[in-house]
């Protein structure tokens, strides 16, 4: 439908708009028309769902005569790929990836035979990245695991994440800044928390 003939009228302190005459069109007439047609693609950011989709439009001038959507395809996988890490504040995990550079960083140190680097910057946004294109949405990436892909294979053999008790329970191996590693936390007897310093110090004595 076109509004063909419209008042803004005013009072009160409000506005309203009264159409005076309007005309139902079909849209196969305006292709009589062809140069007032174009058609724009664009990504958006659909808050509603936290992903982003492609808006495909078939404009008449400045009217929307068809719009639909859909989840990216492969030629707008990179773009989509920036506009949804754009969105996803605290990923990765900041935590997990300071505790995985410091114990990258102590193999670095004290064993570089081991032909290990720090952790940068670059790789940890390069792996983002490719995350972010398998992704359609904030909540699958944030299920995403981002760590796997930045593991070196030896790490958990020369600074482990955990270590396994005699009895069979794990405690979580600390990592602090300029101190060894430590695991004695959590341990509940003596001797459990003297296996759990020594499983440490494996590596590093």
């Amino acid at each position: 439908m076109v509004a063909v003939d419209v008042e803004e009228r005013r009072g009160a302190g409000r506005s309203r708009v009264l159409v005076r005459l309007a005309s139902a069109i079909e849209p196969e007439w305006l292709l009589d028309h062809p140069e007032m047609l174009r058609e724009e693609t664009q990504l958006i950011w659909e808050s509603a769902r936290e992903r982003v989709e492609v808006v495909s439009r078939l404009l008449y001038d400045q009217l929307v005569v068809e719009e639909s959507r859909r989840l990216p395809g492969g030629e707008q996988a990179d773009a989509a790929a920036r506009m949804l890490l754009d969105h996803a504040e605290g990923f990765p995990d900041p935590e997990q990836i300071a505790r995985l550079r410091r114990r990258m960083e102590l193999v670095t140190e004290h064993c570089p035979e081991s032909g290990m680097v720090p952790l940068d910057d670059a790789r940890v946004r390069e792996r983002a990245e490719a995350l972010a294109k398998g992704a359609s949405s904030l909540r699958e990436l944030r299920e995403a695991d981002v760590l796997s892909g930045l593991l070196p294979p030896q790490l958990d053999r020369l600074a482990p994440d955990q270590v396994a008790l005699p009895g069979g329970r794990k405690l979580r191996v600390e990592y602090a800044p300029g101190q060894p590693p430590r695991s004695a936390r959590g341990c509940r007897t003596s001797s459990e928390c003297r296996e759990a310093r020594r499983s440490a110090t494996v590596a590093f004595p």
